[in-house]
């Protein structure tokens, strides 16, 4: 994610100046408590966040998204496991459930079979 808002920061001739780079929503909540610094966070995480009445929780992104951030700030998530568990139950299931309902990934998920 912070090379995807480095370079998005670049396409609008601004500097970023990150000083920290956190892996979990904990880290970034206590952080962000602490008063001294601000987070960007995917919308995934925002569910969790918004909960947090100590939090503020604020879009960046206004009616000019296209004209801001082009392309859009985007995130690849793939399925992971081991070559021996594609054929358990759940995973199986699960991967099948993905590949139901966004059809758009069907070749991504087919090509590691």
């Amino acid at each position: 994610m912070r090379r995807l808002v480095q370079e998005a920061f670049l396409r609008q001739n601004l500097t970023l100046k990150a000083v920290l780079e956190l892996n979990t929503l904990d880290a970034f909540q206590g952080v962000v408590r602490q008063g001294e610094l601000i987070a960007l966070l995917p919308r995934s995480a925002l569910m969790q966040a918004r909960l947090d009445p100590t939090l503020a929780v604020r879009a960046i992104a206004d009616s000019h998204q296209e004209r801001i951030s082009s392309p859009p700030l985007t995130r690849e998530v793939v399925l992971v496991t081991t070559r021996d568990r594609l054929q358990i139950p759940p995973i199986a299931h699960f991967r099948q459930l993905v590949k139901a309902l966004y059809p758009q990934f069907q070749p991504q998920l087919s090509a590691v079979s």
